[in-house]
């Protein structure tokens, strides 16, 4: 296990991740057991209902007839109770491919259920942030 290197400090191990890594980074901090401190969201992938189809159908189906794949799999359907980690959510305003919808229903959800967060939006960025503002 990482924690069991002798260079590593349990204590300030982090995740990050962007779109489907941001979905994965989200799932890793809002879990119950988690090793991680501290973790970075960039415009993750909340809700594949929400995300292309010609993606999604592939793998889980067309969404009305295999619902419950597309609900067990959204992080907006599984969140439970709080957490005490640092979580930042990054998001564009002007993405395309993990469009801001996908953070702000995030962002709803956790605030509701109390989950300690951090958001940072970027205004007209897409889904790479290349202003140098940004």
């Amino acid at each position: 296990s990482l924690s069991r290197l002798p260079y590593v400090d349990e204590s300030r191990i982090a995740v990050y991740g962007k779109a489907y890594g941001g979905f994965l980074t989200s799932l890793l901090l809002l879990s119950p057991v988690t090793l991680f401190r501290c973790g970075v969201a960039v415009a993750p992938v909340t809700d594949w209902r929400l995300y292309g189809s010609a993606f999604t159908e592939r793998y889980f189906g067309f969404p009305p007839k295999e619902d419950r794949k597309y609900q067990i799999s959204s992080l907006l359907h599984n969140i439970t109770g709080t957490n005490h980690h640092k979580f930042l959510i990054i998001h564009g305003t002007a993405d395309a491919t993990v469009h801001f919808q996908h953070s702000a229903e995030l962002v709803k959800i956790l605030s509701m259920a109390n989950v300690n967060y951090t958001l940072q939006i970027f205004p007209d960025e897409g889904h790479d942030l290349v202003s140098l503002r940004s």
